[in-house]
This record gives C-alpha cells, structure tokens and sequence, in this order.
C-alpha cells in the first residue's frame, strides 16, 4: 500500500510538472547538479594522482548522464531520447573535429595577425592526460544548459528566445572568474551560448553540442596551452600572445576575441539556418498549442 501511495504520489508531481517547464528545470537542476556537487568534492577530498583523478572525471560524467536519464524517466515520464546511442559516437567525434577545427582556424588568424606565436613544446601526453576533465566539463556544461536550461525555455518561448536566453546566462556564468569581463561574456555567449545551442537544436540530442565543446577546450588548453574561461593550462605547445585585449583576448584567453567570435559566427549562422528550414525551431507554447489545434484538410 505504500508503494502505492508513493507511486500515485511520484505520477501526480509528474502530471503537475508536464505543463509547468520552467518549474521542471528547476527540477532536473537541482536532480543532476547536486550528485555532481557532492561527487566532486568527495573527488578532490579522497582522489589523489593523475590516474585517480582521470577515472574520477570519467566516473563523474557517466554519473551526470545517468543522473539526468533518471530524471527524464521518473519525473517526465519518457525515455530520455537526448541521450539515444545510436548517433552518439558520430556525433561526438564530428562535433569533437568541429570545435578543434574552428579553434585552430581562430588561431590561424591569429597567427597571420601576427599576435600569436609558439615558443617549444611539452610531452605530448599532456594531450591524452587532458581528455578525462575535458570531457566531464563537456558533459556537466551541456546537460545543464541545453539538455535542461535551454529545453525548458525553449517549451515555453520557442527556439529563438530561449537560444538568446540560455546563451546569454551561459555567458553570464563564465564572468565569475578574476579574469573575466564583459567582453568575455559576451564572447563566450555567442561562441558556445549561441553555437552549442543550434548544435543542440538540429539535433535534439546532446552528443554534438558535448562533442564541438569538448573539442574546443581540448585544442585550446591540452594543446595550445591556452587560458579556457580564464583558467591557466599546460599542454602540448608553449603558446604566446601579444597584442591588443580585442584580438588576443586579454588574461581571460582567445575565447574573449573578436576573432573567434567571428570564427564561430559562421557555423553557428549555418546550422541555425539548417535549423530554420528543416522545422527544427519550435514557436512559442502557445503558438504550438494553436498549430495543433488546426485542422488538416487532405486534398482530394
């Protein structure tokens, strides 16, 4: 009788969370950031070495997937289609070659500008030590802010606004740091506000959105040696820049310059064009409600 009580209790909240989105990502939120919270700080309390702290990046990011597949089943009631397997390889290594490639087109410009050089390299291991924490930021990240955030905005709003919203609270969060500006953030809002949030729509899973992230901090930190989000990294090549904040990105690192802003317009511009003709984009709630509502005439 009381698993009963419990699961008439668990279907209702449910039946009252389907229509009220906003409310259901404060929900999965506290659902998903939690475990991850705690399983962190246990992390940094008990782990030690480099092996143990990649295992313990790993085990964290299959604990933040199992996390939100929980939610998705028990309190929306649904398989948890963000995560099918079937494409995720694919689209985790295209999304993972996007980001590194649009990256290092960013620092090509850079380097044709004349502000940024390389002065030696480190062991190239450096390189595959990184992936472990790349790819948990990823997963943590993009969870969070497209599989919840921007989901949840985008079935009360529509597409559009919620790509503007949870790109610009994206942003917002990264200017917490001591490095950080305005200009960071509104960098950071475009390149991966803007950009993981049409990855995410045209696909309406999270491996490409996790895959261009992952990519990007890799080749950024792991090889380049560069600032990411103003954290200072050690990879594979000594990088140097020189020059004005506005193209260089200043303390905060090559993710506040105009020039990957600019490198990062151009596939954010074509997948959100691919989104607009193939009916990816959703119209606001409302506007749903009254395409259901119309008829459909078949002619004869």
């Amino acid at each position: 009788m009381a698993s009963h009580r419990k699961a008439l209790t668990l279907s209702g909240a449910a039946a009252w969370l389907a229509h009220r989105p906003l409310c259901r990502m404060m929900v999965a939120l506290a659902w998903v950031a939690l475990p991850a919270m705690l399983a962190s700080q246990l992390s940094q309390a008990f782990v030690s070495g480099p092996g143990g702290k990649a295992l313990s990046a790993l085990a964290m990011a299959a604990l933040i997937l199992y996390a939100f597949a929980r939610y998705v089943r028990l309190i929306e009631r649904r398989a948890p289609v963000e995560l099918a397997a079937r494409p995720a390889g694919a689209e985790l290594l295209g999304g993972a070659a996007l980001g590194a490639a649009v990256f290092a087109l960013a620092i090509g410009i850079l380097a044709a500008l004349g502000v940024f050089t390389i002065a030696g390299s480190r062991n190239p291991m450096l390189l595959l030590a990184a992936i472990p924490g790349a790819m948990m930021v990823a997963v943590f990240e993009e969870i969070i802010f497209r599989a919840i955030v921007f989901r949840a905005l985008e079935e009360s709003f529509g597409s559009w606004p919620a790509l503007a919203v949870s790109g610009s609270i994206f942003g917002l969060m990264h200017m917490g740091g001591a490095e950080s500006s305005f200009q960071a953030a509104i960098a950071v809002t475009v390149e991966a506000g803007l950009l993981l949030g049409v990855a995410y729509m045209v696909t309406r899973r999270v491996w490409l959105c996790i895959g261009i992230h992952f990519g990007w901090n890799l080749t950024q930190g792991a090889l380049f040696s560069l600032s990411v989000s103003g954290r200072a990294q050690e990879g594979v090549f000594i990088s140097q820049l020189t020059g004005s904040p506005l193209l260089t990105g200043g303390w905060f690192g090559v993710e506040a310059s105009l020039v990957a802003v600019l490198t990062c317009l151009v596939p954010c511009a074509a997948l959100g064009a691919y989104a607009y003709k193939t009916g990816k984009a959703w119209p606001p709630r409302r506007r749903q409600k009254e395409l259901v509502a119309i008829p459909v005439v078949e002619r004869a």
